[in-house]
């Protein structure tokens, strides 16, 4: 079985550093040149990044950054960005090429069925965006685990789940594939100390 590449290798593509950026400066307002040269990424502090799949920053510079951006404007600032991105960027991926895949491989799934196929498509996709996602279930819930989370790898001592975008995210993208009323869950962060970050999905 193939690895993901190691984080200083992984990139970020365009389109999605330009949705963080965009997050980013609408929380940290006057801030967010300090926030741009702390992570040593004042190069789009004029202009965001174009909206195209071409690569960009590796995952170790996203966690520096958002890293940075939390020890800037807080944890509470911090998670208000994160889940407004995330909750932006479901729509954005599934009007796109990857999204309208994953679209037609719901077509014709039986209504028992759906659930679990969205679930398994969406943790599938994180290939995508080199982002192994381990996934899991019981019988109450599915579990996606990342093992290695590029949003809270640099950041300690949270006082609740930090990764709002991936909450949002998760939960947006099964919302849309399923057609199902369902939510997504942090019950384990790394930036609180636990070894993996873990989101459920209850059935």
């Amino acid at each position: 079985m193939a690895t993901s590449p190691a984080p200083v290798d992984r990139r970020v593509p365009s389109s999605v550093l330009r949705l963080i950026l965009a997050g980013i400066r609408d929380v940290a307002g006057s801030q967010y040149g300090s926030v741009l040269s702390q992570a040593s990424l004042s190069r789009y502090q004029s202009e965001l990044p174009a909206d195209d799949a071409s690569l960009t920053i590796t995952h170790a510079e996203l966690s520096r950054l958002y890293a940075t951006t939390h020890r800037v404007v807080g944890e509470t600032l911090t998670r208000v960005f994160l889940n407004d991105y995330g909750r932006r960027f479901p729509e954005a991926l599934l009007a796109g090429e990857l999204g309208q895949e994953m679209l037609a491989q719901m077509k014709g799934v039986p209504e028992s069925e759906r659930l679990a196929k969205a679930v398994r498509l969406v943790a599938d996709s994180g290939e995508k965006f080199s982002v192994a996602v381990d996934l899991s279930e019981t019988s109450e819930a599915f579990f996606l685990t990342v093992r290695e989370c590029a949003i809270c790898a640099e950041i300690k001592n949270a006082r609740a789940p930090v990764c709002a975008n991936s909450e949002a995210f998760y939960g947006g993208m099964v919302r849309g594939l399923s057609g199902k009323r369902v939510t997504a869950i942090e019950t384990e962060c790394v930036a609180m100390g636990d070894p993996h970050c873990r989101y459920r999905i209850r059935k």
